[in-house]
């Protein structure tokens, strides 16, 4: 059966997506800014080995999916979520964010809570002290190393050699104004009123985001077990062992 398909989402939108059926729980991932789905590969394959339903997208405007940057917001990333989910006829997950993931995972959850049986947040958080300005500086580092990374196949390649060290990556300006746009206008509401098991790993390397800012943003989260990891940014890569162990872990304690 062929697991990348497309979907036309409520505005039109073409969202790529690879999905392959399980006899478990379906684990849907969500990635980060200025890469697509391949970046979970390692996840992606080692949980379908492990009997899971998983699935992955490229959000909006990122990777082989389309989308248009006014008016775009969280919410609009959580439809395409769960219209992609209702063509498959899936209908409660448990999700698995990255990054900006962790952002539209946390949406998704508020617009449809019924539709959700855990979440998982990974090296993500709402940025403190936020301003147009330094949101954008963060995310232009991000766009300068993921675009040098493409071209000389240097920075995350040496993060995890198998990982497709270019063809993960979705170094676009396009993307970057669209994520600070969804960013801006969220708040740490967000974090309030989940009813749900959350395991939130940082990374404790990340460039981004620090363990100590990501423990103090999820603290609202009432079911919140937390963890840290060695590694960057993108630890779901180089230390994909320990990731897929601490998630696995996880799954199990709370019987999925």
């Amino acid at each position: 059966m062929q697991e990348t398909k497309y979907i036309h989402s409520f505005d039109n939108s073409k969202i790529r997506y690879r999905y392959s059926e399980g006899n478990k729980i379906t684990l849907v991932f969500v990635h980060g800014g200025m890469v697509n789905n391949l970046c979970w590969k390692y996840q992606y394959d080692y949980f379908k080995s492990k009997g899971y339903g998983v699935l992955a997208l490229d959000l909006r405007g990122q990777g082989k999916s389309t989308g248009k940057i006014r008016g775009n917001d969280l919410h609009n990333f959580a439809k395409d979520i769960k219209i992609v989910l209702e063509n498959e006829k899936i209908s409660k997950v448990i999700l698995i964010g990255h990054s900006f993931g962790t952002l539209v995972s946390l949406a998704y959850y508020k617009a449809y809570p019924k539709r959700v049986h855990a979440l998982i947040l990974l090296a993500g958080s709402l940025p403190t002290n936020y301003s147009v300005y330094s949101q954008l500086k963060r995310l232009f580092q991000l766009y300068l190393r993921v675009k040098q990374a493409k071209k000389k196949h240097s920075y995350y390649e040496s993060l995890g050699k198998k990982a497709y060290p270019s063809k993960m990556f979705h170094p676009s300006l396009f993307s970057l104004i669209q994520n600070a746009r969804a960013i801006k206008k969220a708040t740490l509401s967000l974090y309030k009123d989940i009813n749900v098991p959350v395991l939130v790993i940082a990374a404790q390397e990340d460039e981004f985001f620090s363990p100590q800012e990501v423990k103090k943003t999820t603290e609202l989260l009432s079911q919140r077990t937390f963890k840290i990891l060695p590694g960057p940014h993108l630890f779901i890569l180089k230390e994909h062992e320990k990731v897929n162990n601490t998630i696995e872990n996880f799954l199990k304690r709370n019987a999925y």
